[in-house]
C-alpha cells in the first residue's frame, strides 16, 4: 500500500521529474507517472518513504522505486537512507535507460 507524502520538497521533486521526462515518454507511446509515498514492507516490518516512477508501454509496465528513509513499524524515528538528490539522480538514470530501450 502506498500513501502520499506530505513533504512539499519531495512532492515537488516528483512533479519536476515527471514534467522533465513526460514528453520523451509520450513520443515513444509511454505513460509516465512519478510520485512520492510511504510504503510498508511486511517481511521486514518497516515503513519507508520512497520516490516511485512507473511507465506503461503498449503491452508492458516498468517501475522503479528508491527508498529515502525507513523506520520500524512501532517506532516514530525515521532513519535517512539517501538524500533527495541521490534518489532523484537514481530515478532519472532509470528513466533515461527506459527511454534508450524504447528508441
Amino acid at each position: 500500500m502506498r500513501v502520499r507524502v506530505a513533504d512539499p520538497q519531495l512532492r515537488r521533486a516528483a512533479r519536476e521529474l515527471q514534467e522533465r521526462n513526460l514528453a520523451a515518454f509520450e513520443e515513444r507511446g509511454g505513460l509516465l507517472r512519478v510520485s512520492a509515498g510511504k510504503a510498508s514492507d511486511l517481511r521486514s516490518r518497516t515503513k519507508s518513504i520512497e520516490l516511485f516512477a512507473g511507465v506503461e508501454w503498449n503491452r508492458s509496465y516498468d517501475h522503479t522505486h528508491v527508498e529515502m528513509a525507513r523506520r520500524p513499524w512501532f517506532s516514530t524515528r525515521w532513519q535517512k537512507v539517501r538524500s533527495l538528490q541521490e534518489a532523484t539522480e537514481k530515478i532519472e538514470a532509470e528513466l533515461a535507460e527506459w527511454i534508450r530501450k524504447q528508441s
